[in-house]
Order: C-alpha cells, then sequence, then structure tokens
C-alpha cells in the first residue's frame, strides 16, 4: 500500500495500514479562532470571508477506552465546499460503504470516522486521524483553491492530509499550535468550536520528539460521531 508521507516529515508505514500525513471546556476557543488570517484575496474576492452558515459536526473521544469527551467542530462550506462536504458526511456515516468492488481502496468498508484511532499525534502540533478508505467522491478529490488561502495561525483548525495537490480522502489533523510552513500545501476546512480541553488530552499523549513512533501512549478513539442539528 502506498506510504503517505509529508513535504517536511517522513513517516514508517505498516503493512495493510496505510496512513496519510500531513504536516499536521474551553468554550472561548471558536471566539478566537473567528478571526481566522486569510491571505491576501483580490478585490472584491469576498467581503467577510468567515460571515456565513456553518455546519457543525461532534467526535465523542474514547481514550484507553474511557470517555474524554465531544469536540465540536464547525465547518467552512464556503471556502472548502468538497472538503467540508467529505468531512461532514464522514461523520455521519450517511454514505453507507464504500463499493465492493475490485481496485476500490477500503473496498466494503463503511465511509465513516466512527471507531476511527488516532495514529499520529506530535506535542504542540497535530493530532491526527483518518480511515482507511477513499473519500465519499471516489478515490482522492481535488483541493478547494479557497482552503489553501486560509492560514495555518491558530490551534484548532482541521487541515486535511494529503501527499500533493488533489490527493484528499479521510485523513486529517487538528492543529494545535500555529504552523505557517503549511500555509497553501494543506487546505483548511473547519475548526474546533468546543472540547478544546478534550484536543489538549488527546495531544499530551505524544511521545517523546524523536522517538520515531507517533502513536499517541494510549488508544485514542472516536467512539461516535455525527452532525449537530
Amino acid at each position: 500500500m502506498v506510504g503517505w508521507v509529508l513535504g517536511y516529515l517522513a513517516v514508517a508505514i505498516i503493512a495493510n495500514n496505510r496512513r496519510s500525513t500531513p504536516y499536521g471546556t474551553d468554550d472561548g476557543v471558536g471566539d478566537e479562532l473567528a478571526g481566522i488570517a486569510i491571505r491576501p484575496r483580490p478585490p472584491g474576492f469576498m467581503s467577510d470571508p468567515m460571515d456565513y452558515p456553518k455546519p457543525k459536526v461532534f467526535f465523542d473521544i474514547d481514550i484507553d477506552g474511557q470517555r474524554a469527551g465531544r469536540i465540536v467542530f464547525e465547518l467552512f462550506t464556503k471556502q472548502a465546499p468538497r472538503a467540508a462536504e467529505n468531512f461532514r458526511a464522514l461523520c455521519t456515516g450517511e454514505k453507507g460503504r464504500v463499493p465492493n468492488e475490485p481496485g476500490r481502496e477500503g473496498a466494503g468498508l463503511p465511509l465513516h470516522y466512527k471507531g476511527a484511532e488516532f495514529y499520529r499525534v506530535i506535542d504542540r502540533f497535530i493530532c491526527q486521524t483518518g480511515i482507511n478508505t477513499e473519500s465519499i467522491y471516489g478515490g482522492s478529490f481535488k483541493d478547494d483553491p479557497l482552503a489553501l488561502l486560509l492560514k495555518h495561525n491558530k490551534k484548532g483548525l482541521l487541515s486535511a492530509a494529503n501527499i500533493g495537490p488533489d490527493t484528499t480522502t479521510t485523513h486529517f489533523s487538528i492543529v494545535v499550535a500555529p504552523a505557517p510552513h503549511l500555509d497553501g500545501h494543506y487546505p483548511i476546512f473547519g475548526q474546533v468550536v468546543s472540547g478544546w480541553e478534550v484536543v489538549e488530552r488527546i495531544n499530551k499523549l505524544a511521545k517523546p520528539q524523536g522517538s520515531g513512533d507517533e502513536r499517541p501512549r494510549l488508544p485514542v478513539v472516536i467512539a461516535d460521531c455525527g452532525e449537530i442539528k
């Protein structure tokens, strides 16, 4: 299976378990993140790029088999329509399963984040997860151009994992701190609006950098997920 790697960080791949790798109660986190910066835009590009209805989805997180709490995200459907819809549908599981056909990645597996593990946690950088299937569109999909204009300048951003342009599937990271070196390479499609303390608990499970093992010290599982209507 193809090994997914970052431009700035190589990751060891476990056989038959591909990991796509990008880069990367505090109720005030959403207010802080609402001021996310945008790179310079042409005149008339967007009067207020963050002022529009945003769907909300959630992860209920278990750490070592014990409920740790809920993380709520809002999705940037205006800047990242493809990535945001892919993420939303993977939270609800509404697309069912990957068709059980030869050549389909994850053939027969659910298109659903429920049960997925955070497999890559790097201290003060990212918490990463995803499932080993294609996207809801079949295979990978094209980057949303406007999402590439958003900057990784705040904690709590959702950043798509990829191995180059137009290669997003299901893998993504929650950015734990500003990471400007990711700008322009990894589309941003949402942000944490509540449950930041749960993200911090996950990130504190990171093993020492340089250990060669980026899996968390305890299992971190998405026990349930869905959309908040």
